[in-house]
């Protein structure tokens, strides 16, 4: 009875540090779930009573990948620090086991408008934001309005 007990606090424990970061840095509620779900299954609990996740509707990419989609000449380093300084974006460190600082960029206020921080199950230290790929563009003319990219005068 004792091993249960012990094992319920730690789930409890480990459920309660993850949701409190989650709530941190605004994740979607599928991410929520996916973590849930990772949590659960280190424990060896059945996940038959929660709810199960869904894909989004909308496509979601690293800003990488849709500045070259777009052929954007613009750096991501210098995406990030546009959308910073619009603060639509903002960074965060954390402390990870072996006490090395990392740092990362969550989507914040309209910036969550066009994407979103996701998470992946294997290293929850950080998330990344990813954005949809039908409002980019607009985001794109927000945070860079003088856009040359298709200039090639360069």
């Amino acid at each position: 009875m004792d091993f249960e007990k012990e094992t319920f606090l730690t789930v409890k424990a480990h459920l309660e540090l993850e949701m409190f970061v989650q709530n941190y840095i605004e994740t979607s509620e599928e991410d929520k779930l996916k973590i849930i779900h990772s949590i659960y299954d280190e424990y060896g609990i059945s996940t038959k009573n929660l709810p199960q996740f869904t894909k989004n509707v909308k496509k979601i990419y690293p800003a990488k990948d849709l500045l070259a989609k777009d052929k954007n000449k613009l750096r991501v380093s210098t995406f990030n620090e546009l959308m910073i300084s619009d603060n639509l974006m903002k960074e965060e460190t954390v402390t990870n086991n072996q006490g090395e600082k990392i740092k990362f960029n969550v989507l914040i206020n309209e910036g969550l408008k066009y994407g979103q921080n996701t998470f992946d199950t294997k290293n929850m230290e950080k998330s990344q934001p990813y954005y949809f790929e039908d409002t980019f563009p607009e985001l794109l003319s927000i945070v860079n309005p003088f856009d040359d990219s298709d200039d090639d005068d360069e």
